[in-house]
């Protein structure tokens, strides 16, 4: 009996579903031209992100033509179970008439109507959304009922999208260290042979150290790809030997351009270990970002005293008040965002760590800014080797502007917004934010501005102002006229000021 000649009507549509070139599969080609263009055609099901949607065509392919099957032994000897989150919107818009519940789908079924069960080498979860929703991705392997070890052999555990990193992200800790407790347990009792866990972008990921104990028993995470890392609640050091190590034993970053490092208070009780910075070689040219540095123990400078591209603080004036200035001092492109403190706004804030940062002999710095509430700018600057500067200042009067170009000798870009040019403002109804003793601190800084000559700086060449009150520009062009090499002046965006000779300025609009 001839073997079963397959549909060429169904071949045709199971080509173009996988983007071939192929128009027509002849009955009388060859075997192995057959070979090569079915081939061809089912590697997409079988390719490394595919996801149910792209497996399916081949499983009914697969059972509807079992005379071919001799022409896909490479298809069959490792197929992915796959199981995938699908969410109609991910947007949080209680008025949205969508579906915004999770709806798991997987190929388990054809893989057992296939016998191709038992051949499964990798667990492949892919979660494209990003939904924020709780996860429950430990209820949705239970509910594909895989037969007590089915997939025992599975090598590899594999995650597709980003959406993992933006589940639960209102999840109560306790609940999500629970989940990823038992998810954890589920996989590793179905999967007890797996070796390796990747991710897809593997560029990118976010991890919870608090829930990490509950996974050391997965295989390590490549990092050869890695682009950007988050770690978040560190209280206690951290886990390297959570990644692959290199051929020295130590976790390299070969590509990594950003880091995220989010600490937290260590809780009472706990024994704190050494920081184990030999374990891992992350590369100077990467972008840091830290939260709750006054918990680091001076991590930050012992895992990038050789340098980084920009090191970024976000932190309250309060938590800002404890660090050591001294750890700052490996980058010359800093950031500081000043996020406010909870409760009374009319209470003043605390000045001394602002005084102690910026008061403290920086000569690495080169550009820097301090944003996020408008703060007051102390009398001493010690950044001598500043270059570009940008500021948040609640007042910045000519005398703090003077006092900030003739203290710095080397700075060329200055760019402040501010709530108001004058003292007068000090105490308006408007300023958000207040710091304790502002009006002696601007007394110190105009008797000392007396003293500053009538060039206040040659170097500084653009001018950047912004000011939320109005501006006296009669005042402002008698400023300018301190610095005689600026090539640029922009006041609140619109209005550009232009030197045009060596006795005074004309306004544009």
């Amino acid at each position: 009996m001839r073997p079963e000649t397959p549909n060429l009507d169904f071949l045709r549509d199971f080509l173009r579903n996988f983007d071939t070139d192929f128009a027509v599969i002849h009955p009388l080609d060859p075997d192995d031209v057959k070979k090569k263009k079915l081939e061809a055609a089912c590697k997409k099901s079988h390719y490394e992100t595919s996801t149910v949607a792209d497996y399916l065509p081949f499983a009914k392919f697969y059972q509807d033509y079992p005379a071919l099957h001799s022409h896909l032994p490479e298809f069959v000897k490792k197929v992915p179970l796959i199981l995938e989150c699908q969410v109609k919107c991910s947007c949080t818009d209680t008025t949205c008439k969508k579906s915004h519940g999770r709806v798991w789908k997987s190929n388990i079924e054809e893989l057992e109507t296939c016998g191709l069960l038992s051949s499964v080498s990798e667990l492949r979860i892919v979660l494209y959304n990003d939904c924020p929703k709780d996860l429950h991705l430990d209820k949705a392997i239970q509910e594909l009922g895989i037969p007590r070890g089915a997939i025992a052999s599975t090598k590899l555990i594999r995650f597709l999208g980003r959406g993992l990193f933006y589940a639960g992200k209102r999840q109560e800790s306790q609940d999500a260290e629970m989940e990823a407790i038992r998810t954890a347990q589920l996989i590793l009792e179905h999967c007890p042979h797996a070796r390796e866990l990747w991710y897809h972008p593997d560029r990118y990921l976010v991890l919870d150290l608090k829930l990490v104990p509950e996974f050391v028993h997965l295989p390590p995470i490549p990092t050869d790809s890695m682009s950007h890392l988050e770690l978040s609640r560190i209280s206690n050091g951290i886990n390297w030997g959570l990644f692959k190590t290199g051929p020295d034993r130590r976790v390299h970053f070969p590509n990594l351009q950003t880091l995220v490092m989010r600490f937290k208070e260590p809780e009472k009780g706990l024994l704190q270990s050494s920081l184990d910075v030999s374990r891992v070689v992350i590369p100077s040219t990467v972008g840091v970002t830290v939260t709750g540095i006054a918990h680091s123990r001076n991590a930050i400078w012992e895992y990038f005293k050789k340098g980084c591209r920009q090191l970024s603080l976000v932190e309250s004036t309060l938590e800002f008040r404890d660090i050591d200035v001294y750890n700052l001092q490996c980058s010359k492109h800093f950031q500081l965002k000043l996020i406010p403190e909870e409760g009374d706004s009319s209470k003043p804030l605390p000045f001394v760590g602002l005084r102690n940062f910026f008061g403290h002999r920086n000569t690495v710095i080169r550009r820097m800014s301090v944003t996020g509430i408008e703060f007051m700018l102390p009398l001493t600057v010690k950044f001598h080797n500043m270059e570009n500067l940008h500021l948040s200042l609640g007042i910045a009067d000519s005398n703090i502007i003077l006092n900030l170009a003739h203290s710095l000798t080397r700075l060329k870009i200055l760019r402040i917004r501010c709530f108001s040019m004058y003292c007068n403002d000090l105490n308006h109804h408007g300023r958000g934010v207040y710091f304790a003793n502002e009006d002696h601190e601007l007394c110190i800084i105009a008797a000392h501005a007396r003293d500053i000559p009538m060039i206040a700086s040659k170097n500084l060449q653009c001018l950047h102002l912004y000011s939320h009150m109005a501006i006296d520009p009669n005042r402002f062009i008698k400023l300018m006229a301190r610095f005689p090499n600026l090539a640029e002046i922009q006041v609140n965006a619109h209005k550009t000021l232009h030197p045009t000779s060596s006795s005074g300025f004309a306004e544009h609009g």
